[in-house]
């Protein structure tokens, strides 16, 4: 059985949605993600302990989402710094 999550993203985080979809998508290969304007759908087959998955989604897609904005943050200062 598919089961979909659906993610709220915060107005800060919004501009990072895509990479973040992306560097999920190795993560979870068998899952699909789309995009709507401030949230995150993952579409995935349900499995035995859905709790456990789903909160391990949900942990990973912020996890993810924060790396994305820490590194559009700090990629200015980062190429001044090798410059």
């Amino acid at each position: 059985m598919m089961k979909i999550i659906t993610i709220d993203i915060a107005g800060c985080f919004i501009d990072v949605i895509d990479p973040t979809i992306h560097r999920l998508s190795y993560l979870y290969p068998n899952a699909k993600f789309s995009r709507n304007s401030s949230t995150i759908e993952i579409e995935y087959l349900d499995n035995e302990k859905p709790t456990i998955v789903e909160e391990t989604i949900r942990k990973d897609v912020h996890h993810q989402i924060y790396r994305a904005k820490i590194y559009q943050d700090t990629l200015p200062m980062r190429k001044w710094f090798y410059e």
